[in-house]
């Protein structure tokens, strides 16, 4: 029995390992992060070189020219792609799943960081991530002056010495993830709440309603060739917001807004008898007849028919590649066919066929974009405090050192680089190539977040979306998360990569200005 005792006592003082405390550490190390931003970058990566699908239920004309374009250009393979979801990776589950695992790293990441922020608000607290240990002939006084030129806090107790950079360091750590977690939660409120009309024609007086459950409807008071127009938005029949309207400069009602991404040709129609007297028009066989009518020649409906019953006579308008200058024009007889005038606008604007004559002027009719974005401020807000966080974390790092007087040595204990800078001697010997690689990547990403920003504001301001250019964003932002990912890693060859990838970015914007940093920003 005193041997079964002994034997529970021994296992007792055993110290059992913390699942939790093991989990904790695992989702809040780098590693963890950087895979999930290396998968997420390799999703966007696809997405960017496959054609994504467009959302079929709210634009079923724009998803069945997508498929049959698509399927025409990959073949065999098109089948297959679509069953496994390729085509729809930036509304598919998929990255739904990795957006929320980043945000589970992130926000324990915050908590983390947050929790060490309290704690070291009194004094420097240990190295945190495999400190480097080396032997310096420095004395204390000479490396506590050396820290506090660099803006250190220094707490020097005897024969120890903890340095660190407080409070700048940390908070820039933080504002890093809480920057990030309300870029993930305003794009998941407009994802939820939100939502997106596009390719909305609406030529000059005429009025659309917006839906969605809305009472909202607009009208187009004016437009001219200079791609400036003046809108309306109302509520039933009271007026809400009017506002003029150009590419660039939307009208902006609560969260609703209004985009002018551009125009098409529009046939302004009437007609009169030779004698003189007023010819009504139609534009269906069941429509009123009216004496003037405005027909948009839009992608969709590229072939529009002018009816004039009373004297048996069909106008047939036809865009060819979308110019004004294309407009082809044929009156033909509705009941035998034959046709009594064929020709080409601008050049002929009143049309002299038998009896009457058509008097067809050309104009112009919006193609508006329509969004409801509840999340943007979140967003925005998120995107600036990750910009400062991410600054100030590149060029204010959190580093915490320890150093430790012995007999005729002292040790410094601490993060890779502090270490180097303080010690000469392990100065000399930092290879070349690693201190080149080192600003290499900052340098990369500080650029690819500028191009990542402009093109976000040019979607904004154009569309009113962030992904304007979709292949071109997916592509920027995969290498932005890759270079992302390769600076939580030691190795210094994804860094190298990273800063690779970034050069070849810049060079595929250069050769494309126009889908970047084109007119309208």
């Amino acid at each position: 029995m005193a041997n079964a005792t002994v034997n529970r006592t021994e296992e007792s003082t055993i110290p059992r390992a913390d699942p939790w405390r093991t989990a904790w550490n695992i989702l809040t190390g780098d590693a963890s992060l950087a895979v999930v931003l290396l998968v997420i970058a390799l999703a966007l990566a696809l997405a960017a070189c496959l054609p994504q699908a467009p959302d079929g239920a709210n634009d079923p004309v724009a998803f069945s020219r997508w498929r049959g374009e698509t399927q025409t250009r990959l073949g065999s393979s098109f089948t297959l792609l679509q069953q496994i979801g390729l085509f729809s990776l930036e509304r598919g589950p998929v990255l739904r799943v990795l957006i929320a695992a980043l945000a589970l790293c992130l926000s324990l990441r915050l908590l983390d960081s947050i929790r060490t922020t309290w704690r070291a608000r009194r004094s420097p607290q240990q190295p945190a991530h495999a400190p480097l240990e080396v032997i310096t002939e420095q004395s204390l006084d000479d490396i506590a002056a050396a820290l506090r030129k660099r803006r250190f806090r220094v707490i020097q107790e005897g024969d120890t010495l903890r340095a660190d950079r407080f409070p700048v360091a940390d908070l820039g750590q933080i504002a890093v993830y809480l920057g990030a977690l309300l870029v993930i939660v305003g794009l998941a409120i407009s994802s939820a709440a939100g939502w997106r009309v596009s390719n909305v024609p609406l030529g000059p007086g005429q009025m659309v309603t917006i839906g969605h459950g809305t009472p909202y409807s607009l009208r187009l008071d004016a437009l001219d060739s200079n791609l400036t127009g003046r809108i309306t938005l109302l509520k039933e029949a009271e007026t809400m917001a009017e506002s003029s309207l150009a590419v660039g400069q939307p009208l902006r009602w609560g969260d609703l807004a209004v985009f002018l991404t551009g125009t098409g040709p529009a046939i302004r129609a009437s007609a009169t008898l030779t004698d003189g007297q007023l010819l009504r028009l139609q534009a269906f066989a069941a429509s009123p007849p009216a004496a003037e009518l405005l027909f948009l020649l839009t992608r969709d409906e590229p072939d529009r028919y002018i009816g004039a019953p009373d004297v048996g006579l069909v106008v047939r308008l036809s865009r060819g590649t979308g110019d004004l200058q294309s407009i082809h024009v044929q009156v033909y007889r509705s009941k035998t066919g034959s046709i009594v005038f064929e020709g080409d606008l601008p050049s002929e604007t009143v049309i002299n066929a038998e009896n009457a004559n058509f008097t067809l002027v050309p104009e112009a009719f919006a193609i508006l974009v329509v969004t409801r974005d509840p999340g943007l401020p979140a967003t925005l807000a998120g995107a600036l405090i990750l910009a400062l966080g991410l600054l100030t974390a590149a060029f204010w790092r959190v580093s915490r050192l320890v150093v430790v007087a012995g007999a005729g040595e002292t040790r410094l204990i601490g993060e890779t680089g502090l270490v180097r800078a303080i010690e000469p001697d392990v100065t000399q010997r930092q290879p070349r190539l690693e201190a080149i690689t080192s600003i290499g990547w900052k340098t990369g990403l500080a650029l690819l977040s500028g191009l990542i920003g402009i093109a976000a504001a040019r979607g904004l301001m154009r569309s009113g979306t962030l992904w304007a250019n979709a292949t071109l964003i997916s592509a920027l932002v995969a290498i932005w998360l890759a270079s992302c990912a390769a600076a939580l890693l030691p190795q210094r060859a994804l860094r190298w990569a990273a800063l690779a990838l970034t050069l070849v970015a810049i060079i595929v914007v250069l050769s494309r200005p126009g889908s970047l940093i084109g007119p309208g920003l």
